[in-house]
């Protein structure tokens, strides 16, 4: 940029220099002149200075040379050609000038191309320093390229193996063992101990068996009235599900017998009436108010739908039940067929024999099946069932 504008300054001088002089030997600058006219140029300087030369418009000695006109004193003087005429002094002090300028110009340029140099030196460094980084961003696309290759994700990578220790012949020697521990003695125990926690604590009755107790009364009962199992001609008592009781005994004695081969006794008065009427001391073991179905009485098998009575009006085909044949004739002690199906005789003293509870072919089941009713009549469908006092 600055070399055009020195480039433009130039020509603009040079420009002046000819609309001066009007051809090309207008200016005369310093050390131009003639070898020839050396001398007399000398002399006209001198002369100059002096102050005694007047001018020559004819002479070409001056710095401009301008053509003769006539000499007309009316007529004045162009100015315009005045101020054309450039002697050599004001050249000399326009040559000063222009060397002047030159030569900060050429200071300037100096200093540009200087400047310009420097500036492409940064360029140049900028550019080695991208190119450079470049090349560094290559190298490590490069190593990354071959480690890609090199590293498989699929397949995991070997360890490093494990450094290689120095050879210690202590090291290399088989440790010797530890001696093992010597067993530490198991402690005594005592057999009595042993056997007293190896006791498992025994329920107060037979899984065949319900626990009653009131408060007053404690003792266990059969689920289910007692059927016969005669083992080596001993008829035992049993309390199981699913069979005919034993029915139509005898003597209270039998009844005795079979309770006591199984380990039992024939339960008493009180201990049946606590169990048929249960905890709530109901009438009948399911409910104070009868039922023709619940338990096994004549009205369940009336000919007609059951309904209290029905016997007498329609008929039935009544008949002994196995036991538990009806589920809900029960309360919550757990006891079964309590009332209905068969008699059941009670343990007395006094030569009588006492039955509750009604059975199957009673014509009023409704009034003979209540747990207060009490039979010692000798009825037809005699039954029992035994009880015990609790093992705990």
């Amino acid at each position: 940029m600055r070399r055009l504008v020195l480039a433009q300054m130039m020509f603009a001088a040079l420009l002046f220099v000819v609309a001066c002089g009007g051809n090309d030997n207008s200016i005369v600058l310093d050390g131009d002149v003639p070898d020839g006219d050396s001398a007399e140029a000398e002399d006209i300087e001198d002369a100059d200075e002096d102050g005694d030369m007047e001018p020559d418009l004819d002479s070409d000695e001056m710095g401009c040379v301008e053509e003769p006109v006539d000499s007309d004193p009316d007529i004045d003087s162009d100015p315009q050609q005045e101020h054309e005429c450039i002697v050599d002094g004001d050249e000399n002090e326009d040559d000063g000038d222009i060397t002047e300028t030159a030569e900060e110009v050429e200071v300037e340029a100096e200093a540009e191309e200087d400047g310009d140099v420097e500036e492409a030196e940064q360029t140049e460094n900028t550019e080695e320093q991208e190119a450079d980084g470049d090349v560094i961003v290559e190298e490590e696309a490069e190593i990354e390229d071959d480690l890609a290759d090199v590293i498989d994700p699929d397949v995991d990578p070997e360890p490093d193996p494990e450094p290689e220790l120095d050879s210690d012949p202590e090291l290399d020697s088989d440790p010797e063992p530890d001696p093992e521990p010597e067993p530490e003695p198991e402690p005594e125990l005592d057999p009595e101990a042993e056997l007293v926690e190896e006791e498992v604590p025994q329920p107060p009755c037979p899984d065949d068996m319900v626990l009653v107790d009131n408060g007053t009364l404690r003792f266990c009962i059969d689920r289910y009235e007692a059927s016969k199992e005669t083992v080596e001609g001993v008829d035992i008592a049993r309390s199981v599900p699913d069979v005919i009781p034993w029915f139509s005994i005898n003597s209270i004695d039998t009844a005795r017998n079979g309770c006591a081969a199984a380990g039992k006794r024939l339960c008493a008065t009180d201990e049946w009436v606590e169990t048929c009427g249960g905890p709530d001391g109901l009438e009948y073991c399911y409910s104070d108010d009868y039922s023709a179905t619940t338990c096994n009485g004549i009205d369940a098998f009336c000919n007609c739908d059951p309904y209290p009575g029905c016997f007498r009006d329609c008929g039935a085909a009544f008949r002994v039940r196995p036991t538990g044949s009806f589920p809900d004739c029960t309360n919550s002690y757990g006891i079964y067929d309590i009332n209905g199906n068969v008699w059941e005789i009670l343990d007395s003293s006094d030569g009588v024999m006492h039955f509750r509870g009604g059975a199957y072919n009673c014509g009023d089941s409704e009034a003979l099946h209540k747990c207060s009713y009490e039979a010692t009549w000798n009825p037809s469908a005699r039954g029992f069932r035994c009880c015990m006092d609790p093992q705990d």
